[in-house]
């Protein structure tokens, strides 16, 4: 919190156009003393008032910035939570292909279960392939 200024300029060439933009950002929560000294001047009982619109104001921030801090956990909490759903929804899939395969071979069905068979090895190194860990730096 504070002050801070900017300035930004435009400048053209032989016709000479000249843009200046000038900008203060005052982000205290209180007025100058200046300002508070004139302000009590004119009314006594404002300075209380200001203060309690301060205290509000600072309240207001620092629960504003928790719920900031929120987002990102639940964020990467669902992140977690989909790639443990897509993993278990995987195993699944590979479960049943080799029950699958395993059945269609005892029945007599060689080579449809072996087919199966083929499909959930190659389905079990594509997830192995793209499945990343995690990098402890």
């Amino acid at each position: 919190m504070g002050k801070k200024a900017e300035q930004n300029k435009l400048s053209s060439g032989d016709g000479g156009v000249l843009v200046e933009h000038n900008t203060m950002y005052d982000d205290n929560l209180l007025p100058s003393a200046e300002e508070l000294a004139k302000l009590n001047a004119i009314d006594p009982s404002i300075i209380p008032w200001i203060q309690k619109r301060t205290e509000i104001e600072q309240e207001a921030r620092i629960e504003f910035n928790k719920k900031r801090l929120k987002l990102p956990f639940r964020e990467m909490t669902w992140a977690g939570i989909d790639t443990t759903l897509g993993l278990i929804f995987c195993a699944g899939i590979i479960i049943l292909f080799m029950w699958l395969s395993y059945n269609l071979i005892m029945s007599d069905h060689e080579i449809i279960g072996g087919i199966f068979g083929g499909l959930d090895l190659t389905g079990v190194l594509i997830v192995l392939s793209k499945f990343k860990t995690r990098n402890s730096k």
